[in-house]
């Protein structure tokens, strides 16, 4: 076997099995979780479905669940399934902690946010069962969990787990095999998908886009996991700390402003690293 026939197959074989695989695991680990979350939080009392599905101990039982699993996959599956390009399970997930830049964790937080908030600003006003709604509900009373549990739940565990999984494992493959447009777009449409609420999705996917570009146009995951969980933080205490009736309305123009600079600034940050 020649080095080009090598490193053909090198490459096929995790797009068509690794790829696939690791969507289908993905897919059973959140299915699982939540179902495992579900029977752990009726307790001794009597649920209804409805109770059990927008309960804060069902999300959060799924949470650690989920994302548990994640980094789990993330530090042995390349190894198992002989994906790790040479190196560990850091250097194929881009895990690099020398690539860490205050300045673009920053501007990828931002860009996250703007990102988040347009969405959500475009779609109809949520029903109470939202599962973003859920999230703040437990952010703004923290009767079941401190606020630093809260954070470490919703934002550091999320940020860390899901950007080595998608940006930092998925990506790649998809980017190797059929270019960053669609690489990017795949990976983005997967990670909405994975949140299994419409509206949460939606933002997850156009975020997911914006992470997944500054991910291939940095070549790492260190600064967009840093920027998702600032993001996720900001969701976290700025309903912690909003009165119970406070609705936040994000303007739309500010919003695309924002994003508008952090393009051109990451474009201009990353210039030498794609060049």
């Amino acid at each position: 076997m020649g080095a080009d026939e090598g490193a053909q197959n090198r490459i096929a074989r995790p797009v068509a099995v690794i790829v696939l695989g690791f969507i289908g695991g993905l897919v059973a680990v959140c299915l699982g979780s939540c179902l495992f979350g579900s029977v752990l939080s009726v307790g001794t009392r009597q649920m209804t479905p409805d109770e059990i599905r927008n309960s804060s101990n069902t999300l959060f039982i799924a949470l650690i669940a989920v994302h548990f699993s994640m980094l789990a996959a993330v530090r042995y599956g390349p190894e198992k399934l002989d994906d790790l390009d040479g190196g560990d399970w850091k250097q194929r997930a881009r895990w690099r902690l020398t690539s860490f830049n205050l300045f673009n964790t920053l501007c990828i937080a931002a860009g996250a946010l703007a990102c988040g908030g347009l969405v959500l600003k475009l779609l109809p006003s949520p029903a109470s069962t939202d599962a973003l709604q859920t999230l703040a509900r437990a952010a703004r009373t923290t009767d079941d969990l401190p606020l630093g549990v809260l954070i470490l739940l919703i934002a550091v565990l999320p940020g860390v787990s899901e950007e080595l999984s998608f940006r930092g494992i998925l990506q790649p493959r998809l980017v190797e095999r059929f270019g960053p447009a669609i690489g990017i777009v795949a990976t983005s449409l997967l990670f909405g998908l994975i949140h299994f609420d419409l509206r949460q999705g939606l933002a997850a996917f156009a975020i997911g886009l914006w992470l997944g570009w500054c991910s291939w146009r940095e070549n790492s995951t260190v600064n967009v996991a840093f920027g998702h969980i600032i993001n996720n933080a900001a969701f976290v205490l700025a309903n912690h700390f909003a009165s119970a009736g406070a609705v936040y309305r994000p303007i739309a123009s500010v919003r695309f402003a924002v994003l508008t600079v952090c393009i051109a600034a990451m474009y201009w940050r990353t210039r030498k690293v794609k060049t």
